[in-house]
């Protein structure tokens, strides 16, 4: 079934610890920590996320009530104007066209805060990723090798202008 569904965004508060830490714990799987790896997928990254005051912001998508992603815009605790952009769909929920919509979110999101502009990392072997992004306006800046999961990999740098 591919989604146009009505989906909700919503940032990510004090009382979403629980729910965080069962997200990263059912999505900690080599199959999905292979393409998103900012931070290790455990419930101490998670009361980091939801305990910590910071000018970066993550975000819950839920579809019927069940959350079906976790993004984030950061970079601005580290002094960046640029924010990246990251997303992971919980691995129950993927291929049904959720992804678009979600990173069409993080661009309005980045643009109505006030944003010049939006970037991220993908690996070019996520060739779905990184054609959908194509697709949304991101290109590319940068590509360097490098070694994921004990395999050559090339990360793609790409940038979205919003201004």
């Amino acid at each position: 079934m591919k989604a146009n569904v009505a989906l909700i965004h919503r940032l990510i508060s004090d009382q979403d610890f629980e729910k965080l830490a069962h997200f990263f714990d059912r999505n900690n799987k080599t199959k999905i920590t292979r393409h998103f790896n900012p931070f290790p997928l455990t419930s101490q990254t998670a009361h980091t996320i939801v305990y910590t005051s910071h000018l970066d912001r993550y975000y819950f998508t839920l579809w019927s009530e069940e959350i079906v992603a976790f993004h984030m815009l950061r970079g601005w605790d580290e002094g960046f104007e640029i924010p990246s952009f990251g997303i992971l769909i919980d691995h129950h929920y993927r291929g049904l066209g959720l992804g678009k919509q979600i990173a069409e979110f993080g661009i309005s999101e980045a643009r109505d805060l006030g944003c010049p502009g939006i970037r991220l990392s993908v690996y070019a072997s996520n060739v779905q990723a990184v054609k959908l992004y194509l697709s949304l306006g991101y290109r590319e800046t940068t590509r360097e090798c490098c070694v994921l999961a004990g395999e050559r990999e090339e990360k793609i740098v790409m940038l979205r202008p919003l201004r």
